[in-house]
């Protein structure tokens, strides 16, 4: 299947002069993180899920474009994780040969032969219900290991959200954007409650300049985005699904060019709002 692998984004990672290992898959793959500027200030991150994979592409030229205005100044710093799973989007691209020979029969099995909408990591669990925030809650959990949907036997025992919760907590991020695929959505917020809420208006503020709804998060828990919400009150989480429901899963890339001229100015219009916020 043709997309954005794993080879493709290690090539592409050389034109940016600060790349470190945020940490490592299930399989052992370093999780990439390109700073521009040193933390603190925002991050965005891609291709949690595996089959959304053409999102990592997106992030890679939102990162190209804020490197080239942060070296202008006064903008804040930014981190971007451009592929949080690689396992999940190399087994979606290239199938079990991608995968250890110990943990091919087992992904076999959970794949039924096609691993094209495969969402979660290397051992089955999906990292983006993995985070604790009302772990186990969400709507469509699952509670054994499988492509998508699995919780995992505890919060945080998938490698690629234990990566997240380190970087976030070391860098201490007043932003953060999780991008998705699909549906022209932006949600905020975590259940019916308050808690988080005013990144209602960072929704409404980036809805207005995509032509996406923003919608408050109801009935999702565990991910990045709830997760950031719960321990971060302070700070604003969104999440942004790119691309329109219309079309299938695994997102075709004839439409990566207009979703990069779309979105790839994003960081430098939410810099704006978070310079207003500080």
């Amino acid at each position: 299947m043709f997309g954005y692998d794993y080879d493709r984004l290690r090539q592409d990672l050389h034109t940016f002069p600060t790349v470190f290992t945020a940490g490592h898959s299930a399989f052992g793959r370093p999780i990439y993180c390109i700073s521009v500027g040193g933390g603190g200030g925002m991050l965005v991150h891609a291709a949690i899920h595996a089959r959304e994979h053409i999102t990592s592409p997106v992030v890679m030229a939102m990162a190209a474009r804020y490197f080239e205005a942060y070296r202008a100044g006064g903008l804040p710093p930014c981190d971007f994780v451009p592929m949080v799973n690689p396992d999940g989007v190399e087994l979606c691209l290239h199938g079990l040969r991608s995968a250890p020979l110990c943990a091919r029969r087992r992904l076999a099995c959970m794949a039924q032969g096609d691993f094209s909408l495969w969402k979660a990591n290397g051992q089955g669990i999906d990292p983006n219900v993995n985070f604790d925030a009302y772990w186990g809650m969400g709507q469509s959990n699952v509670f054994r290991p499988s492509s998508q949907n699995y919780v995992g036997p505890y919060p945080h025992a998938a490698a690629e959200t234990r990566c997240l919760v380190r970087l976030t907590r070391r860098r201490r991020y007043r932003l953060t954007l999780s991008y998705h695929c699909k549906g022209e959505v932006i949600y905020y917020g975590l259940g019916e409650g308050e808690l988080a809420d005013h990144s209602r208006a960072a929704a409404q503020y980036l809805g207005r300049y995509l032509g996406y709804e923003p919608r408050r998060s109801l009935g999702s828990a565990g991910g990045y985005k709830d997760w950031y919400a719960l321990h971060y009150p302070q700070g604003i989480a969104l999440t942004v699904e790119i691309g329109s429901d219309d079309l299938p899963h695994p997102f075709p890339y004839t439409g990566l060019a207009a979703l990069t001229a779309q979105h790839r100015d994003v960081p430098l219009y939410m810099a704006q709002l978070l310079a207003r916020t500080t």
